[in-house]
């Protein structure tokens, strides 16, 4: 049996031997790599950055330099609103007033001090959200211009994306969109909900005119605000359409045209492109699905009529 099939293999090779003996000898064909024509589902999108921004987010000030007694939330905690985050020790800066309103008559501190007898030494959360800044201690004094802690919420945020001006005509509300980025793995599903109405000059060196379109995603498990994200505009989709390498089309004049591998034999059809896709073109017309398509035809110098031997069986 093993004898069979080792005399098999070289009868085979013997024969394929002198059929490429034979091609060379009469110097009457071209080695040619096919593949065949298929027909396939094409989506088109049209690509963006955006940054995720959160929607409800609020910075909790205190106008007074009060001490911090206590903090009951740590970054990263959900919080609900109304619950108490922090709490002011404010009898530090009372009493400092207080022996200011003694040494020197100040009518501006009488009236802090009223301010301070009111002021609420509970701080609660305005709304329910997700800590995710704290800049104060325990027993440090606050500074009035820094937020003495964010919350946000981080269920319902939005990703404000920048949309070249050529592109808009073809972004609509309710549009698909395609989400990704670096700092998560795969993509999230999203939707546009927003184009605004005005076109904005970029700082780039081309100076191009960008339109803001606000999409939000299905889903933010792996979205964190203030991230850069890529998005993907779904433009269209296309079933049952032939699409080859472009780089197997060749022109004549302004007709294109490719080579398909009939029979053995290089067959030059006239074709009708359509849309182009990174290194892929749609055909039209011209070709069939299952034609046995020629490749890079430009490099083999090849014309109509020439004798073929496929690399694919070779």
């Amino acid at each position: 049996m093993k004898k069979t099939i080792i005399t098999l293999v070289l009868s085979f090779s013997l024969i394929l031997g002198i059929m490429i003996a034979d091609y060379m000898v009469n110097n009457n064909f071209v080695m040619a790599n096919t593949e065949k024509v298929k027909v396939t589902e094409i989506k088109k999108y049209i690509s963006a950055l955006g940054v995720c921004h959160e929607q409800n987010k609020r910075e909790i000030k205190i106008d007074m330099p009060f001490v911090v007694e206590d903090i009951y939330a740590n970054v990263g905690d959900y919080i609900k609103k109304g619950q108490k985050i922090a709490t002011l020790n404010k009898e530090s800066l009372k009493s400092k007033l207080e022996y200011q309103s003694v040494t020197v008559s100040s009518v501006n501190n009488n009236s802090l001090i009223a301010k301070i007898n009111n002021y609420n030494t509970e701080i609660l959360s305005p709304i329910s959200g997700i800590v995710t800044k704290i800049n104060v201690t325990k027993g440090s004094e606050i500074n009035p211009s820094v937020p003495v802690m964010v919350v946000s919420d981080l269920e319902n945020m939005v990703i404000k994306s920048s949309v070249k001006e050529e592109d808009i005509k073809d972004i609509y509300v309710g549009q698909k969109v395609i989400i990704s980025g670096n700092s998560f793995v795969g993509d999230v599903e999203g939707e546009v909900i927003k184009i605004y109405p005005l076109a904005e000059k970029s700082n780039t060196l081309n100076g191009e005119n960008f339109v803001t379109v606000d999409v939000v995603a299905k889903n933010y498990d792996n979205i964190r605000p203030q991230t850069n994200l890529n998005l993907e505009f779904e433009d269209f989709t296309k079933k049952n359409a032939v699409i080859i390498p472009f780089d197997s089309v060749m022109f004549d004049e302004d007709k294109p045209y490719v080579y398909i591998n009939n029979m053995g034999y290089a067959a030059k059809r006239y074709v009708k492109l359509g849309e182009e896709y990174d290194i892929d073109v749609e055909i039209l017309g011209g070709v069939n699905e299952g034609d046995n398509l020629i490749l890079n035809p430009k490099f083999l110098k090849i014309k109509e009529g020439d004798k073929l031997l496929n690399t694919n069986e070779v």
